[in-house]
């Protein structure tokens, strides 16, 4: 069965530039080989494979020999094949073989033809395209019977590699001789079927029809038929004496291409019996054979067609032609004997048994029919995929196109189809092949393969409001309950989408308004529509009146299933931003809402949001849970187009003009253009999208409150999506991807935010330390690949070997090595163990130092890169300008590219686990390259620009290697180098002129303070780049970082520190901030703050300076932070590049810790019970444990050292206790409180109280706070007093809602409960204590320290600066009001003396300078709440 010409088709002159653009037809199959070749033998061929196609019902078209010219009818008269071809075959346009892709567009599979098209001498003037490399991944790539012509690979070994790697993306081969079939195997790691040759697969009645149309061809009596391919006088001698011995006739036929005349005289032949058919037609050679006496023949396909029309007959093995085809062929079908090696033998043989030759032909005949069923059915099998695609919506569906509106499931005629949710969750026809007659009416029937559009591109636009009580149950303005309501009050039904008892959704129908809650509400969720489409179609031919709403896909569908107009029948489509899955919600209800048993679940609810919505969940035990949209990680991904279905995003159905009769939705924008139409309680917009929408929409006008008719393009700019659809988030297919591997609240945020490497790592690393997630990397890619082969490691890794087993089920078979050893008394093996054993083994090679080694030998044992094996440190990846508007990159070794927009220069990825993070607004992105070894991790953060050439490298073979740039730095010609690991942390606002060198080796860190200034020509060397040795020992006395002193291992530079051009700054360095670094000053050791430093070495040249980045200027607040101008201070500056745990980091003054001590380089761990999700990404590190269980903090702690022990959470001596029972810390930092004073006053200082001699003694929480502070603080001065501690007492912390109490009790008119408004009291601002506590842990001071701003307020003047700010009195009610929030404490009136540390150089802040713009904020709050 065939189709209309294509345009290229042989007729007259070809012109193929302009006819491969006007191919509109789609075929099946694309066939490529050497139908066109001057060869009787490929004629035949490719005809007998094509009426295979045929008899299958495949449509076809054979590709145009690429290396051909355009043809004429002069040279197609003086053609066989094309003449043949001609009157046969659909022929593609002529095009070139770098052009041969754009036949992507029209065929669904293509299969290379039989003959030897893998023969190296033959297929090299074609390059690869014999290997389809020219063919999409997408396309099913066959190649039937296919032959390398010759009993070994002949072709060069980068020619291999390429052929390999081709050869791999076939998604079936066969082979018609065994010796292909061995190649296959041993050279390229493939097993392919044998099977027969295409003219095995063709019935002879074909043969006989095309011998028919020689009608006039005739040779009277009897005749030997002599077909030569390579004549010479020796088979001339052996034609003559067998045609004089048996004086009968004989032809000669020669084959198509050469010069006949000269092959005739080279035979040699005088007989007169012997004569020649120089020119004969494929129908007339065939004619030859088939009333030939017998055959004497030197040719394959000569040997094929005297076995085909059961001719007795002499073979002589052609070794110029692929001499081991025929003993292959005549072995299997038991014929050996008919074959000769040598010319003379020609006689010998014939003289046998001359005529009378006893043949079994019945027996040959069992076993082609039995190998022509078997090899039909490997086509049919291998093709019908690309059918199914081409003919079913299967194609749709593999083209991920499909809305799931299930018209086809309904439409087909041997129920063949049912839809089946797929690994996304989404709806998907899957097709019973066995049921299956691919008669197409499927893909006919299918609306987004042939959508439909019948109504108005530009329709009459509404606004409507139905009545408050409507609205208030509505998701918008009420049109669908006013619709709805009007249906079934005339006896109609209505069909819509509602929620199961498993909140998936479906279509349901109804006709009592009692049931219309059950439809009313968005859902947010794909519906399966399509069971009701049969039920509509039967009520409507009852004449019922029937309103059906749903997406515009689905009404789509269901009209595409009706097949006619129905008058009865009213539809609504849906203003629809796409669709998620019911999968989606599941996880969501998994991880957010955390499984619980749902009552009711109201998306899009105005209560309590208002017409701008959220979502509340009803819970069976009692709770609930409500979030607005914005805020909601469902909704993120949902309306952020992350997690909807993948047609969505080219919905041919969400678009004008529309579907539906009538279409509704928000009229977003409405208050705007019309004020009345809109009182924030919900307004519909309605598109009336024809005429008898216009009648049916008057109708309904009666049940509306308000509507008025509105320009469209109002509409359409408040709601884009009436025009079309939006496009899909660049992340949707990765968030699918990392579906089963994180939470839901990490996977959406990850995805949104273009950082889903740091939200997955938190996940690694709760399974692993992240030392080991390279090798977690490596399993992953082995358990992929490996297929169920052994999996080998060549050079033993236990880490590798127990990730392996542990978390992929699998096991390391051996391991291998260049040569023969033990490891651990295990024996190793050589490499030849795995020679040729590609189909066997998987590969894992770990060896760092011979890598290339490691590849080249491997590709020499025939394995293939990723496939057979995998090398943590491989070829070199390298991708050029890469952009990250279009997605993210990753590969099987780990290795990531994430980011918003923006065009990256460069990336060589050299190992595994490298990633690059660019955030938002980052600009000059194309100056950047990197060229990463192993396990680096680079961010950069928002609005940073990058000038001129940037340049990151790291060379680290073990260890992290980081570079963070925080947000909003400028940098300009510069250089990062990491060499075995090292930190680079350069914090905000940071600027840098031309030639900044930064170099971090040997695990050392370079750590800049935010808004510093660095002019041109400045290095930064934290490590030298080369070993030291102390000759006397024979230590490593520089770069073994873990051995060095930290202030050695680091260059700190403060924040608001200007360097000057041409500085040289060393490891071992700490400036402090706000000082000023001299031009071409070389620098090491420790700098205080605000001072001037120059010279080589550099040394303090001024004291107490401060600097601004404005030219000229009279005003000290131009230097940026209060802090920024400030004395210089003998204190040292805040902790930097330590090992630090923060116990209670997620809440409070904590969270501010952690962020302070991020930024100052610190290696951060905190912990926690792991209950909240805390935001510091992978920024921290993280342990589990409960403080209150000792056992617990053992478990978590023991065996762990940390430079400085934070303890935020010091609520009892049993805690603290806890904590130093199971710890080793340099620094022990507890947080304390004033409530430690026993006797509040104003003044109060450390010595008031003291915990070395108030009686110790160890308690728990049901002390209470007061006792359970002070024995805090007695366990660490008594039991532990070896520890280096300090105990910092705070009073208020303002972020904690106290004073809020006192701005809505006010504003809302309020009774309060306060005995004493003269109080006062002393605060702190959460953020000072978390820069404070680093900065004490820094300073040689242990023991009690206060920490408070200085100043004192009372409670009333609190009050009175509020009653002035909003026009309202309190109203104080000793009794009857609320009680106060230091009520609960007696509280007296306090203040903190601040002298201790003054004295150790902490500059503390005035209560003045903050407190106020704080209480404004509170106040501001309360009012909007009121």
């Amino acid at each position: 069965m065939q189709r209309n010409k294509l345009p290229g088709l042989i007729s007259g002159m070809v012109t193929c530039d302009k006819e491969i653009n006007d191919m509109k037809d789609k075929y099946d199959v694309a066939v490529y080989g050497l139908w066109y070749g001057n060869n009787y033998g490929s004629i035949i061929t490719y005809y007998a494979l094509t009426r295979v196609l045929e008899s299958l019902n495949y449509t076809y078209a054979m590709i145009r020999n690429p290396l051909g010219r355009e043809i004429d009818i002069d040279a197609l008269n003086r053609s066989h094949p094309l003449k043949f071809a001609r009157d046969r075959y659909e022929v593609t346009p002529l095009l070139p073989i770098n052009r041969l892709s754009e036949l992507n567009n029209n065929f669904s599979a293509f299969v290379l033809g039989s003959d030897q098209m893998w023969n190296y001498n033959l297929s090299r003037p074609y390059g690869q395209s014999y290997f389809f490399d020219f063919v999409a991944d997408d396309k099913v790539k066959i190649a039937y019977a296919t032959s390398f012509g010759k009993d070994k690979y002949i072709g060069p070994e980068d020619e291999k590699i390429r052929t390999d790697r081709n050869l791999h993306r076939f998604d079936g081969i066969s082979v018609r001789d065994d010796f292909s079939q061995r190649i296959c195997k041993d050279e390229f790691g493939i097993s392919a079927e044998l099977l027969s040759d295409p003219v095995f697969l063709c019935p002879v009645e074909k043969y006989n029809e095309l011998i028919a149309e020689a009608s006039d061809f005739k040779v009277e009596g009897d005749y030997i038929f002599a077909y030569i391919l390579d004549p010479n006088e020796k088979i001339g001698a052996s034609i003559q004496k067998i045609a004089e011995e048996t004086q009968k006739k004989v032809i000669v036929v020669f084959n198509e291409s050469g010069d006949k005349e000269s092959f005739r005289e080279r035979l040699k032949i005088s007989s007169e019996l012997v004569s020649y058919e120089l020119d004969p037609t494929v129908n007339e050679w065939l004619y030859l054979y088939k009333n030939s006496q017998y055959v004497l023949t030197d040719s394959f396909h000569g040997t094929c067609f005297s076995i085909i029309f059961q001719k007795p007959f002499v073979v002589m093995k052609n070794v110029g032609r692929g001499g081991a085809r025929f003993p292959f062929l005549l072995g299997e079908l038991g014929l050996l004997d008919r074959m000769i090696e040598k010319p003379e033998d020609f006689v010998s043989k014939f003289n046998e048994a001359g005529f009378n030759v006893n043949i079994d032909y019945t027996s040959v005949n069992e076993v082609i029919l039995e190998k022509r069923k078997e090899s039909i059915a490997w086509l049919k099998n291998h093709l019908d995929k690309a059918l199914y695609n081409s003919r079913t919506v299967n194609k749709v569906v593999d083209e991920k196109n499909c809305s799931g509106c299930g018209a086809c499931q309904e439409v087909c005629p041997k129920d063949a189809i049912n839809l089946k949710y797929n690994n996304e969750g989404f709806l998907v026809p899957e097709i019973d092949s066995e049921k299956c007659v691919k008669c197409g009416i499927c893909l006919k029937k299918c609306t987004s393969e042939n959508p439909v559009y019948k109504n108005e591109a530009k329709p009459k636009c509404y606004a409507m409001m139905a009545s408050d009580e409507i609205r208030e149950i509505s998701s918008s303005g009420g049109m669908f309950t006013v619709a709805a309501k009007y249906v079934i009050e005339q006896g109609g039904y209505v069909a819509g989408a509602a929620y199961e008892q498993d909140y998936k959704v479906e279509h349901i129908i109804i006709n009592n308004i009692g049931d219309l809650w059950r439809l009313r509400g968005s859902k947010y969720m794909q519906s399966y529509a399509a069971k009701v489409y049969p039920e509509i179609k039967k009520l409507l031919k009852d004449g019922k009146m029937v309103l059906f709403t749903g997406m515009p896909c689905q009404v789509a569908g269901l009209y595409s299933y009706l097949g006619q107009e129905y008058a009865n029948l009213y539809t609504i489509d849906l203003l629809c931003h796409g669709i998620t899955s019911s999968k989606v919600f599941e996880k969501y209800h998994n991880d957010v809402l955390g499984a619980k048993k749902l009552n009711r679940l109201e998306f899009k609810q105005k209560t309590p949001w208002g017409w701008h919505a959220g979502i509340n969940a009803y819970f069976t035990d009692g709770t609930t849970y409500q979030k607005p949209l914005e805020s909601d990680m469902y909704f993120i991904a949902y309306l952020k187009s992350i997690s909807k279905n993948t047609t969505c995003g080219k919905c041919v159905s969400n678009k004008l003009p529309r579907q539906g009769d009538l279409t509704i939705g928000d009229f977003w924008g409405i208050p705007k253009y019309d004020e009345e139409m809109s009182d924030l309680k919900g307004t519909s917009v309605v598109l009336v999208n024809n005429k008898k929408a216009e009648e049916f929409f008057e109708k309904l006008k009666s049940g509306m409150k308000k509507v008025r008719e509105e320009p469209l393009e109002v509409a359409i700019r408040g709601n884009h999506i009436i025009k079309g659809p939006y496009r899909l988030h660049k992340n949707r297919e990765e968030f699918f991807e990392y579906f089963d591997r994180m939470d839901f609240t990490s996977l959406t945020k990850g995805c949104y935010y273009n950082q889903i490497y740091k939200y997955y790592k938190q996940e690694l690393d709760k399974k692993l330390p992240e030392n080991y997630h390279e090798y977690y990397y490596l399993a992953e890619a082995a358990a992929r690949y490996s297929n169920g082969r052994k999996i080998v490691t060549w050079i033993q890794s236990r880490k590798f070997e127990e990730i392996l087993k542990k978390y992929f089920g699998l096991e390391v078979a051996f391991s291998i090595a260049k040569s023969e050893t033990k490891v651990d008394n295990e024996k190793v093996f050589p490499v030849s163990k795995i020679k040729d054993g590609s189909s066997d083994f998987y590969i894992v090679a770990f060896d760092p130092k011979n890598a290339a080694d490691t590849y080249a030998l491997l590709e020499q044992y025939g394995y293939n890169n990723l496939q057979d094996f995998i090398c943590r440190y491989h070829k070199p990846i390298v991708i050029n300008e890469f952009d990250l508007s279009k997605g993210r990159y990753s590969d099987a070794y780990g290795n990531t590219i994430e980011g918003y927009t923006g065009i990256i220069k460069k990336i060589v990825f050299r190992g595994c686990n490298n990633h690059i993070i660019i955030g938002d607004k980052v600009t000059g992105s194309s100056n950047m390259s990197f060229d990463l070894l192993a396990g680096t991790y680079i961010e950069i953060e928002k609005e940073c620009r990058f000038n001129g050439e940037n340049r990151f490298i790291t060379k680290s073979y073990s260890g992290k290697s980081e570079v963070i740039i925080r947000r909003g730095c400028r940098l300009t010609n510069a250089l990062y180098r990491i060499v075995s690991a090292g930190q680079i942390l350069i914090n905000e606002e940071c600027t840098f002129e031309t030639n900044l060198e930064l170099h971090a080796n040997a695990g050392k860190k370079i750590i800049i303070g935010r808004d510093s200034m660095f002019s041109h020509d400045i290095d930064l060397w934290a490590g030298d780049g080369h070993t030291i040795f102390d000759v006397s020992t024979g230590k490593n006395i520089n770069s073994a970082s873990e051995k060095q002193p930290s202030h050695r291992n680091a260059i700190i530079i403060g924040e608001h520190v200007w360097v000057g051009k041409g500085a040289f700054i060393m490891h071992g360095t700490n400036i402090g901030n706000g000082s000023i670094v001299g031009a071409k000053s070389v620098v090491k050791g420790q700098f205080p703050n605000n001072c001037s430093i120059g010279g080589n070495p550099a040394k303090i040249v001024r004291r107490d300076c401060a600097w601004a980045r404005d030219s000229v200027t009279e005003n000290p607040k131009s230097c940026g932070k209060d802090e920024y101008f400030a004395l210089t201070s003998s204190a040292k500056a805040p902790i930097s590049g330590k090992k630090v745990l923060v116990i209670g980091g997620t809440r409070f003054m904590g969270v501010q810790l952690v962020k302070q001590l991020i930024a100052l380089g610190n290696d951060v761990y905190i912990a926690t019970r792991g209950r909240k999700k805390d935001a510091f990404g992978i920024d921290v590190n993280r342990i589990v444990m409960d403080v209150s269980n000792r056992e617990s903090v053992y478990k978590a702690l023991k065996g762990k050292y940390f430079d400085v022990v934070f303890d935020n959470l010091a609520y009892c001596s049993n805690y603290v206790d806890n904590v130093l029972n199971a710890i080793s810390c340099g620094r022990y930092i507890q947080l304390s409180s004033v409530e430690a004073y026993k006797d509040k006053k104003i003044d109060l200082r450390e010595e008031d109280f003291d915990p070395k001699t108030n009686p110790m003694k160890l308690v728990d929480t049901t002390a209470g706070y007061v006792v359970g502070k002070r024995q805090a603080e007695g366990v660490l001065y008594q039991k532990y007093n070896h520890i280096n501690g300090v105990t910092v007492r705070i009073p208020y912390v303002t972020k904690t809602d106290r004073l809020y109490y006192y701005c809505q009790h006010i504003v809302k008119h309020i009774p309060m409960s306060i005995d004493d408004v003269a109080r006062g009291f002393t605060f702190i601002r959460d953020t000072e204590v978390g820069k404070f506590l680093p900065w004490i842990a820094a300073q040689n001071y242990s023991g009690p320290i206060n920490l408070a701003s200085e100043g004192y307020i009372t409670i009333d003047t609190i009050i009175k600066y509020i009653e002035n700010r909003v026009g309202e009195r309190a109203i104080i009610d000793v009794e009857k009001g609320d009680k106060s929030p230091f009520h609960e404490y007696n509280e007296t009136s306090f203040s903190m003396n601040m002298s201790k540390a003054k004295q150790l150089g902490y500059t503390t802040s005035n209560i003045n300078e903050w407190f106020w713009d704080l209480l404004d904020r509170y106040i501001e709050r309360a009012l909007k709440e009121k």
